[in-house]
């Protein structure tokens, strides 16, 4: 094994020795929640069947609310930039930014990219989104005049295959976009097509420090995107199934059946 892949591998091994310590829970919210997710300084966003989106501090607080109950239900939150929340409501093709006080800002019509079809959206660098068209098959970097910058070729031929989708990220000018029947499928900044990582069935992931960290059949997995390995990481004691999972510094937040449940971990 080469010197530069063995000391990724060591590398890789010795940072998931924090999968081996204990969880230590950090706060609690025992409610109803459709979606959720977190930013990097660590506050909480929850969306609930009404519509209401609720913002926590690092301290489990209730700080700010947004609440729309004219544009059908909230399919995507995306907290990736804490200074400009994304909101995707799929039933009318809006997507809604927010401010950190969850004050609306600014709403982008996707029917005005003549974008007709959409099931998820996700943040990109600059104000601009990633969507997948699913009318011709195409990933699209919209700005915020709803005109699409770039795009990819037809992801139908190219794959010889339909493609649902479920989830887009962006991480340091790779896209990363979820077809749970075909696997992860990575495009460059660009919208041109990479490679394919072959992880079926993912219901959720997150690209963080070069590694692509899953929720599957298997449950919470991680592959080290350079190395090439995947390790299983141990889900906090009590916690055997999770909706969505995600990873803030020394935080995993953890969506279940019975709410929110916030871990801090060395």
């Amino acid at each position: 094994m080469p010197k530069a892949i063995l000391l990724i591998t060591l590398l890789y091994i010795s940072h998931f020795t924090i999968a081996q310590q204990q969880y230590q829970q950090s706060y609690a919210l025992d409610q109803e929640v459709k979606l959720c997710c977190s930013d990097k300084l660590q506050n909480c966003y929850i969306a609930d069947e009404n519509g209401t989106i609720q913002k926590f501090n690092p301290d489990g607080q209730l700080a700010f609310e947004y609440s729309n109950n004219t544009l059908g239900e909230v399919g995507v939150l995306d907290a990736t930039d804490p200074f400009n929340i994304a909101l995707f409501y799929p039933d009318y093709l809006n997507v809604v930014f927010l401010d950190r006080t969850l004050t609306e800002t600014q709403r982008i019509t996707l029917l005005d990219a003549n974008i007709f079809e959409a099931q998820t959206i996700g943040l990109s660098t600059e104000n601009k989104i990633w969507v997948y068209d699913s009318y011709d098959f195409r990933l699209k970097k919209i700005n915020q005049q709803a005109n699409v910058t770039h795009r990819s070729d037809d992801l139908s031929l190219l794959l010889q295959a339909s493609i649902q989708t479920l989830q887009i990220q962006e991480y340091e000018n790779k896209v990363y976009l979820n077809a749970p029947e075909l696997g992860i499928l990575v495009f460059d900044s660009f919208a041109n097509y990479l490679t394919r990582l072959d992880f079926k069935g993912v219901r959720h992931f997150q690209v963080l420090q070069n590694q692509l960290i899953f929720w599957a059949d298997e449950g919470l997995q991680s592959y080290h995107l350079q190395a090439k390995l995947t390790r299983p990481i141990p889900l906090p004691e009590g916690v055997s199934s999770i909706k969505y999972f995600q990873v803030q510094k020394n935080r995993l937040y953890l969506h279940t059946e019975k709410g929110i449940s916030v871990y801090m971990f060395e």
